[in-house]
């Protein structure tokens, strides 16, 4: 039986499961769907999939679900570092990247851009990545919307639409899809 504390860092353990994950996307989406967000054509979004080896869920449902016009948006994916590295090597890859989605998907910088992510701890991801589709490639801050199925109350960026917000200094946040990993430290779950 597991504990509700993760042992190696004494925080809560905030568990999501699959119905909790469902609900929280459903709320994104209707949260959108009563925005002019829902009047954008599916061709000219792309999706950012934010660390896709935990926002792949989210990016992917709300891709489908924000389909307006018979034509899924395209999406892409976003490597981040794990909370205890320097971004410096990511933002690199981005910039480099982000110019080949762009090409690829036939895009320009008056498309809308959505970043997806499932967990938002410091919120130091998002801001580089904006920071970079802002600065180095001109994009209005109006063209990005941000998504986040948690957010961290602490953290720097605030995101266009949450879920729901949580304390990462009190709670370690925990899908019911992931197993303990040594980057989060918490592989001394019991």
């Amino acid at each position: 039986m597991k504990n509700t504390y993760s042992i190696y860092n004494n925080k809560q353990l905030l568990f999501v499961g699959k119905e909790q994950e469902i609900k929280l996307i459903e709320k994104i989406y209707y949260m959108i769907k009563s925005t002019p967000l829902r009047d954008l054509d599916s061709k000219d979004i792309l999706f950012l999939q934010v660390s896709p080896d935990y926002s792949g869920v989210v990016s992917t449902i709300l891709m489908h679900k924000l389909n307006n016009n018979g034509c899924l948006s395209s999406i892409e994916s976003v490597i981040v570092p794990y909370p205890n590295e320097n971004s410096s090597k990511y933002e690199t890859r981005f910039e480099h990247d982000f110019s080949n989605m762009l090409k690829f998907n036939n895009l320009t910088k008056d498309n809308h851009f959505i970043l997806c992510e499932a967990g938002i701890l410091s919120g130091r991801n998002y801001t580089w990545i904006t920071d970079i589709m802002i600065n180095k490639y001109s994009i209005k801050r109006e063209n990005i919307t941000t998504v986040a199925l948690y957010e961290n109350i602490k953290s720097i960026f605030k995101s266009d639409f949450v879920g729901e917000y949580f304390d990462y200094s009190k709670q370690d946040l925990c899908f019911w899809w992931e197993n303990p990993t040594s980057q989060f430290g918490d592989l001394n779950w019991i």
